[in-house]
């Protein structure tokens, strides 16, 4: 995450970084590891294809899964999380053309009610 570049509604992440890898059968799998401005260190996985189907996400605190569908081209989709059946936060994500950057545009309620209007900038390493 590119603190300089990035915008939160609340208190901003110490760090955080994700990493994609393809998985099986076409499917990818990303972790992010977050260090939030107060608290515990935050290491979510989940395993997804851009199908629109509810994968498991693991310790993820604001959502139980997490679907993707892809966009407009290969360098943009969306993220949807939920608690339950509840849309908890819907995340835009859009890769820079050159594989450099991209940036998650999060939106919606987190576990604690609070609300969620994020851009999340990060560069890749």
């Amino acid at each position: 995450m590119n603190p300089e570049k990035s915008k939160f509604s609340s208190a901003a992440p110490k760090s955080s970084t994700i990493t994609t890898t393809a998985a099986s059968e076409g499917s990818f799998k990303s972790v992010t590891d977050t260090v939030p401005a107060t608290g515990a260190a935050i290491h979510a996985e989940v395993t997804y294809m851009f199908d629109g189907k509810d994968n498991p996400a693991k310790g993820n605190p604001n959502a139980d899964t997490q679907s993707y569908t892809k966009g407009a081209d290969a360098n943009h989709w969306t993220v949807v999380g939920k608690k339950g059946d509840k849309v908890t936060v819907t995340t835009q994500v859009a890769m820079a053309a050159d594989g450099k950057s991209r940036t998650s545009t999060q939106m919606g309620i987190d576990a604690l009610g609070n609300k969620v209007d994020n851009m999340v900038w990060y560069d890749k390493r």
